[in-house]
């Protein structure tokens, strides 16, 4: 087992107000497993919101890293820990991205009365192209899922 110290990066993150923390790790672990020891001291702190980083280096390390592949050689084990904030999943914002005209056309198409003052006749393209928008990003929905 090797000792890691971890520190806040700039000022202390508020849901871990304990930095530094000091763990045992072994030498194979990766930065997931440093990312999961926090949760397990800090339960609020979860993984998504952890950036850690070599101690004097900005660059963030990916978490199936090896601490031994970018620690080793160094005089003591050191990472910092920032964090970066509530975040959502890339799911959540393509709903989100393709909900926004499935949304918006229908009150253009069926509700022309707001916009032009009077009532308009579809033509037969206008269906058809307006069908197929809808279709569309139905479809991107339904492979969000």
């Amino acid at each position: 087992m090797v000792q890691l110290t971890i520190s806040a990066a700039s000022k202390p993150p508020a849901l871990a107000r304990g930095l530094p923390l000091t763990i045992d790790v072994a030498p194979e672990a990766t930065v997931l497993d440093v990312k999961r020891a926090i949760v397990a001291k800090y339960p609020k702190f979860t993984p998504s919101r952890q950036r850690i980083t070599v101690k004097g280096d900005r660059k963030g390390l990916f978490d199936e890293i090896k601490l031994a592949d970018v620690l080793s050689g160094k005089d003591g084990w050191e990472v910092e820990l920032k964090d970066l904030g509530a975040q959502i999943s890339w799911q959540t914002v393509f709903l989100v991205e393709y909900l926004g005209p499935m949304l918006i056309h229908p009150v253009f198409y069926h509700f022309p009365r707001l916009w032009y003052g009077v009532d308009v006749e579809h033509s037969a393209l206008q269906r058809y192209i307006y069908a197929f928008v809808m279709l569309h990003f139905a479809k991107r929905e339904l492979e969000t899922l």
